[in-house]
């Protein structure tokens, strides 16, 4: 993991800007400006075509890019613009989360921490995640949504208040919702995005951003 001094706030933005000759290079490994480097399943490409660079998935499948957050954090902003695509008739998502995922495998639903997806249906749902499974706080079906592109989703946590909000292009899904409610406080070790069953080579990811304030 790289160094995050304390005390040092971070805005790192990654629209993965690989060239074309880069195109389908492993996120796992890349760095990012002031020295962060993605933690990613190896299944996690940045690509660029036709003039358009994104994240996309190498199979069908399901993976998880993450960047460490640091110690001492109390706001957090985690937001990327995503577009889940189907596999067949299946249901599959992705989102942005924020907490201590331990491995690629069960590390989708951002163990010990928060997520909100986005799915094939148009719907969006937050969760929290206090180690065993994750519990939906809410489920909507916003009138914004756009099932034929990206959406731009966002958590914002306070940790102060012990505080989440979640938003769905702009528009809050959830304000400033107390954890304390579920007895909960995220262990936010990390952030980044997820997804559940992707299909291979599409535009599934773009426009990253991580800001913390300390």
């Amino acid at each position: 993991m790289p160094l995050i001094l304390c005390g040092a706030d971070l805005d790192v933005r990654d629209a993965f800007p690989v060239s074309e000759a880069e195109s389908g290079r492993k996120l796992n490994g890349l760095e990012l400006v002031g020295g962060l480097s993605w933690t990613a399943s190896p299944g996690i490409l940045a690509v660029r075509k036709n003039n358009e660079a994104y994240a996309s998935f190498a199979d069908k499948g399901s993976a998880i890019a993450k960047l460490p957050v640091g110690d001492g954090a109390k706001m957090i902003r985690v937001e990327a613009r995503l577009h889940p695509m189907k596999i067949d008739e299946s249901g599959t998502w992705l989102a942005v989360g924020l907490g201590n995922p331990k491995d690629f495998s069960t590390g989708l639903t951002w163990g010990g921490g928060v997520f909100m997806l986005v799915n094939t249906s148009g719907q969006v749902e937050c969760f929290y995640n206090a180690g065993a499974k994750p519990a939906r706080i809410k489920g909507v079906s916003p009138k914004n949504i756009n099932q034929d592109d990206f959406n731009l989703l966002a958590i914002e946590y306070e940790r102060s208040g012990n505080r989440v909000s979640m938003f769905v292009n702009g528009v809050p899904v959830i304000e400033r919702f107390d954890l304390g409610a579920f007895s909960f406080t995220p262990d936010a070790a990390w952030a980044g995005f997820s997804g559940f069953g992707q299909p291979a080579n599409q535009k599934s990811v773009a426009d990253f951003i991580l800001k913390v304030e300390h």
